[in-house]
């Protein structure tokens, strides 16, 4: 019995790891600059307003809710513009704290994917709905095919397994 209280104390740790990692000392995503936000606006009208609430009066930069580079995150911030070329999705660099695009974001011949078809802005992104939709455990896009299913809204990605495993190893651990 001891031994299987031992196992269970271990896989919750693991599981508790997996949850926090991304919020970790020394991560990136810890720079003050920078906030991490459950979802992306995914529509013009949601944008601007978010927009005049983190960049209020802002000259050179401009509002950005993007992907981190590894797709396990969403960050919003003031940035200054980069163009994206098509077939790319843009993603936040976390290395180069800029707007860019690479080889996780690239989209041609995706099916059922609005990927872009010509250079666009980076602070365009919203026009693109299927590079603001991510599923952050499996580091892919949500319209992508080869992207795992998930449990997700018409709001993006819910992360609902976690609770359940949680609730099932604190009451085995309890017992």
């Amino acid at each position: 019995m001891q031994i299987m209280l031992i196992s269970l104390l271990h896989i919750l740790a693991l599981v508790l790891n997996l949850m926090i990692y991304p919020y970790a000392d020394g991560n990136s995503l810890n720079s003050p600059l920078l906030n991490q936000v459950v979802k992306c606006p995914m529509n013009e009208t949601s944008w601007r307003q978010r927009s005049r609430e983190v960049c209020n009066n802002t000259q050179d930069t401009f509002y950005h809710c993007l992907p981190t580079n590894s797709l396990n995150a969403y960050v919003e911030y003031c940035l200054r513009v980069q163009t994206i070329l098509q077939d790319y999705c843009a993603i936040y660099n976390i290395y180069s704290e800029t707007p860019s695009f690479g080889n996780d974001s690239y989209c041609k011949g995706k099916k059922n994917f609005s990927c872009p078809t010509g250079p666009y802005s980076s602070k365009e992104i919203h026009k693109y709905p299927s590079c603001l939709k991510i599923n952050p455990i499996k580091k892919c896009y949500l319209d992508d095919p080869t992207c795992p299913n998930v449990v997700s809204n018409s709001d993006g990605f819910t992360n609902t397994w976690q609770l359940p495993l949680l609730v099932f190893l604190w009451n085995a651990v309890g017992s």
